[in-house]
C-alpha cells in the first residue's frame, strides 16, 4: 500500500465518491511539500483500535478504527473525490522512521491544507 517517500514529500488520501451504503474507497498519493493540490486536513480522536472495520485503500482491504470509518463515512462525497490529509492512512505507522519525520511535519499538513475539518464524532440521534 506504501511507497517510500522523502524528505519533502507527505501522502494525501483522495475519499472516492459513492452513497452510503457502497464500501469506502480510497487512494494515496505523493506530493511535494513545494506542489501540493487543495485538500483539506482531518482532525480527530482515533479510538480504540480494538473495533475495526475494514476500507479499500489503494484498492487493498485496510482496517481503521470506527471514529475515522465514521468520518469517512461522513466526509465522502457522492458525486466526486475528496481530497485530504489524514495521519492514520496518510502516513505508513509501521515504519518508525517515517512516522517519526511525517509526525514531526504535521505542523505544515495542517497550515497548508485549504482547511482542517474537526470530527468530534457521529450525532447522537437525541
Amino acid at each position: 500500500v506504501y511507497t517510500p517517500i522523502k524528505e519533502n514529500e507527505f501522502r494525501i488520501v483522495t475519499i472516492q465518491p459513492g452513497s452510503d451504503d457502497d464500501p469506502i474507497r480510497c487512494n494515496l498519493s505523493v506530493v511535494e511539500d513545494d506542489h501540493v493540490p487543495e485538500y483539506q486536513a482531518l482532525s480527530y480522536v482515533w479510538g480504540s483500535q480494538k473495533d475495526s472495520k475494514t476500507i479499500h485503500l489503494n484498492d487493498t482491504p485496510w482496517q481503521i478504527t470506527t471514529n475515522l470509518f465514521a468520518a469517512l463515512k461522513q466526509l465522502r462525497e457522492a458525486d466526486g473525490p475528496h481530497a485530504m490529509w489524514i495521519d492514520a492512512l496518510a502516513i505508513n505507522q509501521t515504519d518508525i522512521a517515517e512516522r517519526n519525520a511525517q509526525v514531526s511535519k504535521m505542523r505544515t499538513m495542517y497550515s497548508l491544507a485549504e482547511s482542517t475539518v474537526i470530527w468530534l464524532g457521529p450525532m447522537d440521534d437525541d
